[in-house]
């Protein structure tokens, strides 16, 4: 695993911890309770991004549709209130990691007072990882873990999944809220786990910009060889906001 630091930590950290595809309405109400209470308390808070997911990395690309990229989802962190984002990338080898690991990496950038998790999570496979190696890793550290109560999402993020890999995009952008966003690349050529076919999407400056221009259409073209892929419409578009897709126009 590899971090990238996004924002200022002041003094010690309250952490959450996920991949947050995509960010609901329930992340939204626990980043708010994060950053109140590292307010009361004086601490920074702060959002580690797990990115790849890792269940994408056992999987595969094909088989582990993306709604918003990571660089969306640190935006929408940032606005959300968050102080400080940490990205740790996620490659095949960390599979057999476990919270040894994680600590190591998370302290070289933070020092976390407290730790808050799921119900149920854990932090890698096995005993390595488990809820009771993670209390004794925090323990060690003087961290305090806080178990949140079990929350089921709506919609379920699995569900999401599956309705873009079919291309049901506008079923997606009303269950969700919003429609699933990609950044600008670096080359011309965008990836998707999505179905091949014309999609709507539009075209965005910012996250928070009006949007003024009529949708563009996109054509997701699949490859023998890996992800469908479609060519970004131009370089002044920073963002492209998808609000339909092949299946929701048959």
């Amino acid at each position: 695993m590899r971090a990238t630091l996004y924002g200022k930590i002041v003094g010690p950290a309250i952490a959450v911890v996920g991949v947050w595809d995509p960010l609901l309405h329930a992340h939204q109400e626990l980043f708010e309770r994060v950053y109140c209470q590292a307010r009361r308390n004086g601490l920074t808070s702060l959002a580690i991004v797990i990115d790849p997911d890792p269940a994408l990395v056992m999987r595969g690309a094909a088989k582990w549709p993306v709604f918003d990229d990571v660089r969306t989802r640190i935006q929408r962190l940032r606005s959300a209130g968050i102080e400080a984002i940490l990205h740790l990338r996620f490659v095949q080898d960390d599979l057999n990691a476990g919270v040894a690991e994680f600590f190591s990496l998370v302290d070289t950038h933070a020092t976390l007072a407290e730790l808050w998790l799921g119900a149920h999570q854990t932090i890698g496979r096995g005993p390595n990882g488990s809820q009771q190696a993670i209390l004794e890793a925090a323990e060690q550290r003087g961290i305090q873990v806080h178990r949140l109560p079990l929350v089921k999402l709506l919609p379920p993020p699995y569900e999401i999944r599956q309705s873009l890999a079919a291309g049901r995009v506008a079923e997606v952008v009303s269950w969700v809220g919003r429609p699933p966003i990609r950044s600008r690349p670096r080359s011309d050529t965008r990836r998707l786990a999505w179905c091949p076919g014309r999609y709507q999407a539009l075209p965005m400056a910012s996250l928070t910009a009006p949007i003024t221009d009529a949708p563009l259409e996109i054509e997701l073209v699949d490859r023998p060889r890996g992800l469908p892929t479609f060519q970004w419409p131009g370089r002044d578009i920073k963002y492209l906001a998808f609000v339909a897709g092949p299946a929701d126009q048959c």
